[in-house]
């Protein structure tokens, strides 16, 4: 399969998840996360705000000092991620919430990167949306640790790949 028929499989099986599997699920992957040693020593989370049928993973909001990701415009280059701390509000921008906070995250040191996606594999690779947003940001900042979360049924032996896709550390399923 294509990434694009990849997406499209995943996001059915996760969009199918019935609702109150879906939140037991999240409970289940935001306590692994708790349980992490690199969750405890972290002093900053970079996080995402859940939309559609992404898992929830709001209960660590109140743990930790959490960051949200932007899209920011690049003058003559493609958009990218920047992180600004969750001060609790969030604004909807091309329908995903990013926090309304200016405070941008510029120190990485003993930050956990909390990813999103449809899939993953045993190999630590990713499918998102198909922007290639967070493997930019994680290609610019390669000390932050990365903790992929999906649901069990959207983890696989194999993704496709390209030679830009950046493998996670950890990745945790319900």
């Amino acid at each position: 399969m294509t990434k694009n028929e990849t997406r499209k499989y995943f996001s059915d099986i996760r969009g199918n998840i019935p609702q109150d599997l879906k939140k037991e699920y999240d409970k289940a992957i935001t306590d692994k996360i708790k349980r992490l040693d690199l969750f405890k020593i972290s002093e900053t989370i970079l996080a995402y705000y859940p939309i559609k049928s992404e898992i929830d993973i709001r209960p660590l909001f109140s743990e930790k000092r959490i960051a949200l990701p932007k899209t920011i415009k690049t003058q003559g280059k493609r958009d990218k991620l920047e992180f600004y701390e969750f001060t609790g509000e969030t604004e909807v921008i091309r329908g995903i919430p990013e926090p309304v906070s200016d405070i941008k995250i510029t120190d990485f040191n003993k930050t956990l990167a909390v990813v999103p996606g449809l899939a993953m594999d045993k190999r630590g690779y990713r499918l998102g949306y198909g922007g290639g947003f967070y493997d930019m940001f994680l290609a610019e900042h390669p000390l932050v640790r990365r903790v992929g979360v999906c649901y069990g049924n959207c983890f696989t032996a194999e993704l496709p790949t390209d030679s830009w896709d950046i493998q996670l550390d950890i990745i945790i399923t319900d």
